[in-house]
């Protein structure tokens, strides 16, 4: 198993800073899974997305703190476990 992130705090350069991660098994060297994707639009709102569904609202930076990290980490970690079975 894979947990992979990519992070860009630069919000000139993609119009928005965002970390997406994905958990993923190894195929090969690649790691494949489902990805997520948390955006800071216009410097401060918080949005998750996720392929194939709208995204969701968080809220402000500063009322996104580390329980909702832990909240969304448990939660991709329990659609990778349905996903492949475990």
């Amino acid at each position: 198993m894979a947990f992979r992130l990519d992070l860009n705090l630069d919000p000139h350069s993609t119009n928005h800073a965002h970390a997406d991660f994905w958990l993923a098994e190894l195929d090969g060297r690649r790691a494949q899974g489902l990805r997520y994707y948390i955006n800071v639009i216009g410097g401060d709102s918080v949005w998750l997305y996720k392929p194939g569904e709208p995204g969701r609202a968080f809220g402000s930076v500063a009322e996104c703190g580390a329980d909702l990290v832990w909240d969304l980490l448990r939660g991709a970690a329990g659609e990778f476990g349905a996903q492949i079975g475990r």
